[in-house]
């Protein structure tokens, strides 16, 4: 009915393309400018596209909504769905994509493609595609701006740092000088050369205007440095207003005021540190040399003389270094915002580089990366540790003089001083103090512990080996002489017997200065009003197997005074948490030839509790080591000082 069709013929025609819902208008949706950077590391990475409406009608896809898919070699990965698009309108639709960990590096082909609504037959626009390669998490990606960088490659030292990276640090490093040796570098450019740091490499080196960024470009390095959050690098003479007055855009970048002039100057060699353990100063000497001396400098067209002073810098800006001699005509200024780093080297580095140059180079592009070069450092370890009785449990306390959230505290406890494996912790707290379980402060084991600070961010901790403890003495009815190990907190006699005062007749110390026994008497009292770990301590006990703990810091050596004043005879203590075997733990630590007996009581041995070791009959001395807790009687026969070590 279509040829030498009548009226009837057209309205029929009309009624069936009407009923079959036939569609006289253009659909086209279409998508571009797919925007992901050409290398992307193993996590997940946002893919973005415009899709628009290039037809001619509001496009919903008969109520359906347009779908959009990602794929990677052929498979989809993420998709959206759009409900509708007005003419000529567009949106940026972003998809996802977790790209593989492994092989690594390797490339993708990956697509954005949007499903053609009804009706549409234009569909070559619907996809738009670009391979991407996963590269190393490690890597840190460089790219030079048009520069003296980029027109002069191979005078820096880019080569150099890229081929031998592990010669300046532990960081793979990828500078690319050629992507963006160009004029007018726009915002897509920068995203599509996937830089972590943008190196601006002392442009003003030809004092050309034609060094000069446009506003254009400084627009797009601001947005990828601070919007896109990535590093930027400056050096040399880039911000010389002398010459370049637009590039002072870029100052804020690095922490510096872009309301200042700057101007070149020479003869800048020798550069000193400020912060030394910042990750700028990484396998640099200090003071630090650079090749061409030249440096970026405030002032007009002459430098000021005060140089880099402090009111140059804007809130966020730190000098981490600058030259010597004073003034400061150079420096190395850092800006650690919180979303992107700057780093601005005023010296122009690049031009007959030196080593120090080239490590200061690298690490200046891995620290506005985002990486640390120095190791992390370990926590400071806890300080005044302590140790007390509450009830019948041990209690450990310390102090921390700067607390922070990732900072927690690893306990080790051990039954000898020497039986630690610091490889498992015995417990874990966040913040001090530390109760250990219910009857560790009345059973009959010795403990000692060690605590230490764990960043349970890095997992590393200190090695500090601080040792508290508990020692368990079993005294006898009768007479026992015995000592106290420890460093107490508390040394009056009423707080170290309180707890057995009840099962003991006295507590007694002989002076030698004085010839004299000092006593104290439960519920009486006395001469004698403190005890320390240099005393043998002589304990009258009304029955047999009174325990006595004692608890308190392990010295690491403790002096005694033997100096002969009233009687030749000394009632030591034994201040060391080993047994150890006779002469050796005398002579070996400054006793050697001066002593000519030493006695112990032994209230085990009821028929001959007195045992003797003699030097000059070792073999018939039954006293043959001192043991932890005990004490002890020596002859001297001449002044001494007994250097007893802890363990």
């Amino acid at each position: 009915m279509e040829k030498n069709s009548n009226w009837y013929d057209k309205q029929l025609l009309y009624n069936a393309i009407v009923w079959t819902g036939y569609d006289s208008g253009i659909h086209d949706v279409a998508l571009s400018n797919l925007t992901v950077p050409n290398r992307v590391r193993p996590s997940p990475v946002d893919i973005t596209a415009t899709l628009s409406n290039l037809g001619n009608v509001f496009e919903d896809n008969s109520a359906q909504g347009i779908d959009v898919y990602l794929t990677v070699d052929g498979f989809v990965v993420d998709q959206r769905n759009i409900p509708s698009l007005d003419m000529n309108e567009s949106k940026n639709v972003t998809l996802t994509w977790d790209p593989p960990g492994s092989p690594i590096p390797e490339t993708y082909y990956v697509c954005m493609r949007a499903w053609p609504v009804r009706w549409e037959t234009n569909t070559l626009n619907n996809e738009v595609c670009k391979n991407i390669e996963v590269i190393d998490p490690d890597l840190v990606i460089v790219a030079i701006v048009d520069s003296w960088g980029t027109d002069n490659p191979f005078a820096a030292p880019w080569d150099e740092i890229s081929n031998n990276w592990a010669t300046y640090g532990p960081h793979p490093i990828d500078i690319n000088y050629t992507y963006l040796d160009k004029e007018n570098i726009t915002l897509m450019e920068l995203v599509n050369s996937s830089a972590d740091v943008l190196v601006i490499s002392s442009s003003n080196s030809t004092m050309l205007p034609t060094a000069e960024f446009t506003v254009s470009e400084i627009d797009a390095i601001q947005t990828y440095v601070q919007a896109m959050e990535h590093g930027i690098v400056g050096t040399g003479l880039t911000l010389s207003t002398q010459y370049l007055p637009d590039n002072n855009q870029l100052a804020p970048l690095f922490g510096i005021d872009s309301a200042e002039s700057f101007t070149d100057t020479t003869g800048v060699w020798t550069y000193q540190q400020l912060q030394p353990t910042h990750s700028m100063f990484f396998q640099m000497p200090d003071p630090f040399s650079t090749g061409s001396g030249i440096s970026c400098t405030p002032g007009v067209v002459m430098p000021d003389p005060n140089g880099w002073a402090p009111s140059i810098l804007l809130t966020d800006g730190e000098y981490l270094g600058n030259s010597i001699p004073p003034p400061p005509y150079g420096a190395v200024i850092a800006n650690d915002n919180a979303s992107y780093r700057g780093i601005y080297l005023t010296s122009f580095m690049e031009m007959l580089s030196s080593h120090d140059d080239s490590q200061m180079l690298y690490n200046a592009m891995v620290w506005a990366a985002g990486r640390t070069l120095y190791p992390a450092l370990p926590p400071e370890p806890p300080e005044g540790l302590r140790i007390s009785i509450v009830g019948d449990r041990l209690k450990l306390n310390w102090t921390v003089d700067n607390p922070k959230p990732d900072v927690w505290f690893n306990i080790f406890r051990a039954l000898t001083i020497d039986g630690f494996n610091f490889n498992i912790p015995y417990d874990q707290v966040s913040a001090p103090p530390y109760l250990d379980i219910s009857g560790t402060a009345t059973d009959p084991s010795d403990y000692y512990y060690v605590v230490r600070a764990i960043n349970i961010t890095s997992g590393m901790s200190d090695d500090n080996t601080n040792k508290v403890g508990k020692f368990y003495n079993k005294l006898h009815k009768g007479t026992n002489d015995i000592s106290i190990p420890f460093e107490m907190r508390d040394s009056s006699v009423e707080a170290v017997f309180g707890a057995i005062s009840s099962e003991i007749v006295e507590v007694a110390v002989y002076d030698s200065t004085t010839a004299v026994w000092l006593r104290w008497i439960p519920g009486v009292g006395g001469p004698l009003t403190d005890v320390d770990n240099t005393m043998g301590i002589r304990v009258i006990s009304k029955r047999n197997n009174v325990g006595f703990i004692t608890v308190g810091r392990v010295p690491v050596n403790t002096t005694i005074d033997l100096t002969i004043h009233a009687d030749a005879w000394f009632f030591v203590g034994y201040p060391n948490f080993k047994t150890n075997a006779l002469p050796g733990i005398l002579d070996d630590y400054g006793l050697a030839g001066l002593y000519v007996l030493v006695l112990h009581y032994d209230p085990t041995d009821r028929k001959a509790p007195w045992k003797w070791y003699d030097p000059n009959d070792p073999g018939g001395s039954p006293l043959r080591e001192f043991e932890t807790g005990k004490g002890y009687w020596i002859l001297m026969s001449a002044n001494g000082t007994w250097m007893v070590p802890g363990e």
